[in-house]
């Protein structure tokens, strides 16, 4: 409404100070719908990434597996998802194998400390599981490297 409306107002005074301008209002409608479309690709983009439930685009995934095996006592990550819950707001899922001397509950709260001050994310699903040798060689237990 609000494109038709510009567009018919600036094609109208085209029109009212040249009469023999008539394509002016094409034209003009033409141009705006082209500015409208333009404005709103980023929005489309952003919003088919939330829906397709994108990795975030703000996260380096090297630096948030780095910083997520190198919390004391973590000897393995695996399952490691993070998604897109909003255009600013991100969640995740992480299954973290530690040592049999480490406390659970202090790595938990290390972690979901670390999420939230570092990456900003605040919707987490930390898992905190005993380290088996086992996992060393389980397909899905390994992170992809990308």
């Amino acid at each position: 409404a609000v494109v038709s409306t510009q567009s018919t107002g600036i094609a109208a005074v085209i029109i009212k100070v040249q009469p023999t301008w008539i394509a002016a209002d094409p034209i003009c409608t033409f141009v705006f719908s082209l500015l409208v479309l333009i404005t709103t690709l980023t929005i489309l983009r952003d919003a088919l990434h939330v829906l397709m439930e994108g990795f975030p685009r703000d996260i380096s995934y090297p630096s948030l597996v780095s910083d997520l095996s190198d919390i004391p006592g973590v000897h393995k990550i695996h399952s490691l998802h993070v998604w897109s819950l909003t255009v600013d707001k991100n969640a995740l899922s992480v299954h973290l194998a530690i040592e049999e001397k480490c406390n659970p509950e202090k790595t938990l709260v290390y972690a979901n400390k670390m999420l939230r001050e570092k990456y900003g994310i605040y919707q987490t699903t930390v898992q905190v599981e005993a380290w088996q040798a086992v996992m060393e060689d389980c397909g899905s237990c390994q992170v992809p490297t990308h």
